[in-house]
């Protein structure tokens, strides 16, 4: 994950824990904390691909608004 962020000249990571099938997700924590280590300022949000009506849209927008705004990002409008 380090690697790729770095080819990519990636400033941030969002990362998605997806509580629908918890084998994709395996793993992602200690990517995170790898990500976080190396400087690299991480978000990670839940949701779930198998039932997307347990997913809070509004307070994962609300997050990544908060997160991006912290690192001086400022949204796209539509």
């Amino acid at each position: 994950m380090i690697r790729i962020a770095r080819e990519w000249h990636c400033d941030y990571a969002l990362m998605h824990f997806n509580r629908g099938c918890e084998g994709t997700s395996v793993g992602l924590p200690e990517n995170r904390a790898a990500l976080i280590n190396a400087g690299i300022p991480t978000l990670a949000f839940e949701g779930n691909m198998a039932d997307p009506g347990e997913v809070d849209e509004v307070g994962i927008i609300h997050r990544i608004d908060v997160f991006m705004h912290a690192h001086d990002h400022k949204r796209l409008e539509n």
